[in-house]
């Protein structure tokens, strides 16, 4: 895949954050199958397992509540507040919230798509990926999902 200006994690309820690749000490994918159904100038895959690192510095940047910010992320559209994990360092607790992780976007500097990975979910629950686990390590967060 072609090397990325951001990655962006993408939700269950469309809501997403954009990190920068050397904020991931670890991306991995199972076997990639290639998305041929996909009529896009970006190509698209699927995976049966993804595990990710991502750093972060301080135990700040996990504590993320939708509830009591002004401008959660996907509130409402035109949120005047970015996404970028960069400028909102906390909205990366997000993924501490709710195992819902659906896609990884590779975007370039105009966060235009490159290419992407669909992440495996459990057809059990639509709002909830039963494959998903999420734990923290002294900096790092790490993200599982694999099918089976």
């Amino acid at each position: 895949m072609t090397t990325p200006a951001y990655i962006e994690l993408v939700f269950e309820n469309v809501e997403s954050i954009i990190l920068k690749p050397d904020r991931f000490l670890k991306l991995e994918f199972g076997p990639l199958v290639k998305n041929d159904d996909r009529h896009t100038q970006y190509d698209q895959f699927f995976t049966d397992e993804v595990l990710m690192h991502i750093s972060y510095e301080d135990a700040s940047e996990l504590s993320y509540s939708p509830a009591k910010s002004d401008h959660p992320l996907g509130g409402y559209t035109q949120n005047p507040d970015s996404n970028h994990v960069a400028d909102r360092p906390n909205i990366l607790g997000r993924l501490l919230l709710y195992p819902d992780l659906t896609h990884i976007y590779y975007i370039d500097e105009n966060e235009n798509e490159i290419s992407s990975v669909i992440v495996p979910w459990s057809e059990e629950d639509e709002y909830q990926n039963e494959y998903m686990t999420v734990t923290t390590e002294p900096g790092y967060v790490e993200v599982r999902v694999r099918k089976g």
